[in-house]
């Protein structure tokens, strides 16, 4: 039933379905904002990849914007329980405005009519002056909550330092490269190599196995100076010459020469010569 058919006006004006919508949003806002400077403060703790003077003006700003991050959320937060302590009262409020209209629309035709509406005005008014009131704590907290927003809204600084400070360590980091290039090029180089010797170790030693022998100039000159490889050179180098027999037949399949030597074909033939030659031995 429509409360101002029989109440003359709605006491308690409200769209629950409203302030649920609000509510909810208000909830998630909350969310976001406590993740977000969460995030912030982890960026900046004591474990934090900025530290240092160089950083420092970084590590302000964003102390500084997780600190107003904070301020929009502690507001926010306020709000929203205003909304919640709001909601609860006029749900409450509009369940009692149904009975009293309940209870009007059953007056016709009762001798005790007139005291009854007077008793139910009453109580309307009583309504009508709760609900002002809450209203009007609901207002002001809108606009601490707006106020809030604004403040936080107008300091642009903040980006700016933010901004600054940001140059100042990409300007840091290009000058240190600048300085550090060449040794920074050679200890990468140092490093390849040493990668690539712990890789032949054999060849290092002057051994060389199954794999496919490194062909980097490194390596190379490494191992022509390792101790295995100056065994090898001078093994190759010797001269084998004091070990060799003075003399030697001629390897031939030729006739029995002027020497009186029988042939090599005639020593394995096992011929006359041969036999006479093995027999006088």
């Amino acid at each position: 039933m429509r409360p101002e058919r029989f109440l003359g006006s709605d006491p308690t004006p409200g769209d629950l379905g409203s302030v649920d919508r609000v509510a909810g949003a208000l909830r998630t806002v909350v969310l976001a904002l406590t993740g977000s400077r969460q995030r912030l403060e982890g960026l900046v703790g004591p474990h934090s990849m900025w530290q240092g003077p160089m950083s420092q003006p970084i590590v302000d700003a964003v102390t500084e914007l997780a600190a107003r991050l904070r301020a929009i959320e502690d507001a926010t937060v306020d709000f929203a329980q205003t909304v919640e302590v709001w909601r609860s009262g006029l749900a409450a409020r509009q369940q009692r405005r149904a009975e009293l209209t309940e209870q009007v629309s059953q007056l016709a035709g009762r001798p005790d009519a007139g005291e009854q509406r007077e008793r139910i005005q009453a109580d309307v008014q009583r309504l009508v002056t709760e609900h002002t009131a809450d209203g009007a704590v609901l207002i002001r907290a809108a606009d601490l909550f707006a106020e809030a927003l604004i403040e936080a809204d107008d300091d642009a600084d903040l980006a700016a330092d933010l901004d600054r400070g940001v140059t100042a360590v990409l300007i840091a980091v290009e000058e240190w490269i600048a300085e550090s290039a060449a040794e920074l090029v050679a200890t990468a180089q140092s490093l390849s190599d040493t990668a690539g010797l712990t890789t032949v170790v054999s060849q290092i030693l002057g051994v060389v196995g199954d794999e496919a022998p490194d062909e980097s100039e490194s390596v190379r000159r490494l191992a022509s100076m390792s101790a295995g490889a100056h065994r090898l050179r001078l093994a190759l180098h010797r001269s084998w010459a004091s070990l060799a027999p003075d003399d030697l037949p001629t390897a031939t399949f030729a006739a029995s020469e002027s020497n009186g030597r029988p042939a090599i074909s005639e020593r394995l033939g096992g011929g006359e010569a041969a036999g006479d030659e093995g027999g006088a031995r």
